[in-house]
């Protein structure tokens, strides 16, 4: 069989009847940008972890085109790379462009071309890259991409990437709550007092079970359909093997697939922990280069994130904290869903979701071990302005320790020190730095708090 009308038919069902798009819309805080980019020239490429809700963003997208934009259904080429047939219908960019000027829209609407996991590329042709770039070139309009590789058509000309990561928490509370916009209090640093002692503690208590919740089961938003626990452990474990099978055919050059899936595992024991590499190494049965190797393709496939120390002085081993990208993922990787209160790994997991909220505002993220408390702290650098964050979950309200963060944001000239407890809130002044205190459960307020726009 090959590629035809009826396949493409088929993949695009709003060129015969736009009703198709109505059940294509779930609020994200990612949406935005996203739609700002749709009147660009610039080709776009959407990029995360399989099964991030790419593909459903892209019939948002395609919804927003049709109903916001005007633009009609017939200007739009959708092709769904993941299927065989219409992967290997892209062997050659000629082929690509007859077959849209076959149906050459009679109107001056800009024409849209989207590629739904290019990634499956490397199937059909040697240079998957090259193939895209030739397509690029020959095609006038806009050109809309998804990967769920990072380093995958990175050197597009004129390419600007967006990444895709799974429900973030607020996210999770639209959806699971089956919300649209749900209010949150905002943060407002004139009128802090009151957000300390009204807001902060009174919706801390509201959101900790629901935080609890995001901690163990994380935010792919297959896991989040049916909100039942039993349910969640099976649905987490088709998440995993649909992610394997994927880095296994399309992720990189893997060549001992046994001694990779027990990569993956060492990683999930360990993970928020400073495991040397060779360590790892060991426990697996491959070599150093081996084992950074396979770790690479992991970051590469967006399952996990390594996090360098801010100088080899920082940790004792000066080898990264390794963390994954969903704790829902990691947690039915070690298949342990207890909750976060009662685990020896909670400060590791709060840890994980600190760092995957400071991940998505950009920047550059490096870690720090306290030598005074045994904990991690959390550099984050953006725009030349550096900010210090940590977890103290069971903050006990005094100022136990406090004089060293104090003394060490001095020293590093942090601008903030955020730090993450279970309900408490407070806003201090230390030396030349701010200290926040905010709820595990607010942490929707870092962009503000930090004012990145």
């Amino acid at each position: 069989m090959t590629f035809n009308l009826d396949n493409f038919l088929q993949q695009n069902p709003w060129r015969l009847d736009n009703k198709a798009l109505d059940s294509f819309y779930f609020p994200r805080e990612c949406i935005n940008p996203i739609i700002a980019q749709l009147t660009d020239q610039n080709p776009l490429l959407l990029k995360g972890p399989r099964g991030a809700g790419k593909t459903t963003i892209l019939q948002i997208l395609i919804k927003h085109l049709i109903t916001q934009l005007s633009i009609p259904p017939e200007n739009i080429f959708y092709f769904n790379l993941d299927d065989p047939l219409t992967c290997d219908f892209f062997r050659n960019s000629e082929a690509i462009i007859n077959f849209i000027n076959g149906f050459a829209p009679k109107n001056d609407k800009g024409v849209y071309l989207v590629l739904d996991e290019i990634q499956h590329l490397i199937t059909a042709v040697s240079e998957p890259r090259v193939l895209i770039q030739e397509i690029a070139d020959k095609f006038s309009g806009k050109l809309i991409l998804t990967s769920s590789r990072a380093s995958f058509a990175s050197a597009l000309k004129g390419l600007v990437q967006i990444e895709i990561p799974t429900f973030g928490f607020k996210d999770y509370l639209n959806r699971v709550l089956n919300i649209q916009n749900i209010y949150l209090p905002k943060w407002d640093e004139d009128s802090v007092a009151c957000f300390t002692k009204v807001v902060g503690s009174g919706y801390a208590k509201i959101l900790e079970p629901y935080l609890d919740d995001y901690l163990i089961y994380g935010g792919y938003p297959w896991a989040t359909r049916k909100f039942v626990p039993e349910a969640r452990p099976e649905l987490l474990r088709q998440v995993y093997e649909a992610a394997l099978q994927e880095i296994l055919a399309f992720g990189g050059k893997i060549n001992q697939p046994e001694r990779f899936t027990q990569l993956i595992q060492i990683l999930a024991q360990a993970n928020g922990e400073l495991q040397p590499i060779m360590v790892q190494a060991k426990e697996c049965g491959l070599s150093r280069a081996t084992v950074e190797h396979y770790r690479d393709i992991l970051e590469d496939n967006y399952l996990i994130s390594a996090i360098h120390p801010v100088s080899k002085e920082s940790s004792a081993s000066g080898s990264p904290i390794v963390y994954f990208n969903d704790t829902g993922l990691r947690n039915r990787l070690i298949s342990f869903f207890h909750k976060p209160a009662t685990r020896p790994d909670r400060d590791n997991l709060l840890n994980n979701f600190l760092y995957r909220n400071l991940a998505v505002l950009g920047g550059k993220t490096n870690y720090q071990r306290l030598t005074w408390t045994n904990r991690i702290m959390f550099s984050f650098r953006q725009n030349d302005r550096l900010n210090l964050a940590m977890v103290l979950y069971d903050f006990p309200q005094r100022k136990s320790g406090h004089r060293g963060l104090a003394n060490l944001a001095q020293r590093m000239k942090s601008q903030k020190v955020i730090i993450l407890t279970r309900d408490y809130s407070d806003y201090r002044k230390e030396s030349d730095s701010d200290f926040v205190y905010i709820p595990a459960s607010m942490t929707y307020l870092l962009p503000e708090i930090l004012r990145i726009k």
